[in-house]
């Protein structure tokens, strides 16, 4: 049987890139749950940047991963009460 882990990864990768879409989608429609979408998202690209040895995307990931548990831990139930102008 041959190895062949850039397949694996290239799955990896396109699991990443829809997660981190579908979790900005989630945060675009005012929802907690993006942020921890994109946790997971930023999680695949730190592993598929290590296994690659792409380390200017763990120079993306881990910022990446950084801001979104830090605007998950904000978004708390205060946030959702606020009534924006117009809406």
């Amino acid at each position: 049987m041959v190895n062949r882990p850039w397949t694996t990864l290239l799955r990896l990768d396109i699991l990443a890139g829809l997660l981190e879409l579908i979790g900005l989608y989630i945060i675009g429609r005012k929802s907690r749950v993006g942020f921890a979408i994109n946790l997971i998202a930023c999680s695949l690209w730190l592993v598929v940047a290590l296994q690659t040895k792409v380390y200017g995307l763990v120079l993306v990931a881990v910022p990446a991963l950084a801001i979104n548990a830090h605007y998950w831990s904000l978004w708390g139930e205060k946030t959702q009460d606020v009534k924006y102008p117009g809406r």
